[in-house]
């Protein structure tokens, strides 16, 4: 249990450390989370069918016999039905997870980098940055046609991402 504690002390004091460098070198250091995934918006629709069709059933029996004289029987039926058809589609903006990689924060702009996907937020493009979402950011970007998320591991992950990107932010301001 002790060597456990040590462990993270240890890793505590690194990234302890990081964070000193990134911010003595006012970001030219990239400030970098692991364990972050990506979530982009994406357009969700839904489509329910209703109709009408009618449809004609005939059925019948036509029959000649003879047996104490000749006699002849014929029968038809008719079946109809109605049902009412037309098409809705109903849309919905929703984040879907792309992929899982690591969160940089440098003084010039924000990226996620992940295995299959990169996102890059540059500074002076950036619309809006929404850190309300339960352990994201949110980034609204000039020219992009869709919002993305960095998810994180937990509350302390995204709490530091968003104070260091507050921080690189007003850096790159100049303030």
């Amino acid at each position: 249990e002790i060597s456990l504690k040590q462990e993270t002390l240890i890793q505590i004091e690194e990234f302890k450390t990081k964070v000193n460098a990134t911010l003595e070198s006012d970001f030219d250091v990239p400030f970098e989370l692991t364990d972050v995934t990506l979530w982009e918006s994406r357009e969700k629709i839904t489509t329910v069918t209703t109709g009408t069709s009618t449809g004609k059933t005939r059925a019948g029996t036509v029959g000649l016999g003879w047996s104490d004289g000749i006699g002849l029987a014929a029968t038809q039926g008719v079946t109809r039905e109605t049902f009412t058809s037309g098409t809705t589609e109903m849309m919905k903006n929703e984040f879907m997870e792309l992929d899982s990689g690591t969160l940089r924060i440098t003084k010039d702009f924000t990226a996620f980098i992940g295995d299959q996907f990169t996102r890059t937020a540059r500074y002076p493009e950036v619309l809006s940055i929404n850190s309300s979402y339960v352990y994201s950011i949110g980034f609204n970007i000039l020219n992009s046609d869709r919002a993305w998320l960095a998810r994180f591991q937990g509350e302390y992950e995204s709490n530091m991402a968003s104070e260091m990107l507050k921080l690189a932010y007003a850096n790159h301001k100049g303030e």
